[in-house]
Parts: C-alpha cells; structure tokens; sequence
C-alpha cells in the first residue's frame, strides 16, 4: 500500500477508459507527472487531485472522499516535516508521557539505511 491515492486515481482512469496524455491535459498538468503521482512517486496535492477527479468526471460523492484522503496525506507530511526540522523526534518524554507516534513512515539516511521513527 505505497500510495493508495495514487492507485485510486489509476484505476479511475483506466474504469473511464482515457489515456493519461488527455487526462493531464485537462488536469492542467504533464503527463509525467500525473504518472509519479499515479505511481507514488509524488505526493499529489489537493489541488492536484480535485484537477484531475474533475477531467475523469468523477461524482462530487467520490471527489469530495478523495481530496480529504489527499489533504489528511497532505497534512501528515507537513506534521512530520516540521517535528524533523524543529529535532521534536528526538525527543522521548518519561514512561507516564509515552504518546504513539502520528505516522508510522520509514526515514531514509543518505547512505542508503532506514530508521523507524521513535514511538513516543
């Protein structure tokens, strides 16, 4: 389950039978990257995806399901991004303050090893 929005929005298109050049061109963006988004390789933004649920033509039902999964991605990102930058990852409260952490993603090093986030 690498990227479920992404694998959504695949399955869509293919269901309503469109090439990914023409579902790009009328989601205002290139071909390629609706591809990494497709493939989760990018991050889609909310923007992104309400652009491209509206070239497919996809109910405001549906829509509106999927651009709140892409903003809750979204806001889970910027979460993590800000405890990495502001070094709150490191931190480890006492036993009694043990919280669980909010997202359970892999961080890469540079040298090609991962780290799992601490579990506070």
């Amino acid at each position: 389950m690498r990227n479920d929005i992404g694998s959504t929005l695949r399955d869509l298109r293919q269901a309503a039978g469109k090439e990914a050049k023409a579902v790009a061109r009328s989601a205002a963006m290139s071909p390629s990257k609706l591809s990494r988004i497709e493939t989760g390789k990018a991050k889609p933004t909310t923007i992104d995806v309400d652009r491209i649920l509206t070239a497919l033509g996809v109910p405001d039902a549906v829509r509106s399901d999927l651009v709140e999964i892409a903003r809750q991605e979204a806001t889970e990102v910027v979460a993590w991004r800000f405890l990495r930058r502001t070094g709150l990852h490191h931190h480890r409260p006492g036993k009694q303050q043990r919280l669980r952490c909010p997202v359970p993603a892999l961080f890469s090093l540079s040298r090609g090893r991962s780290i799992r986030p601490p579990i506070w």
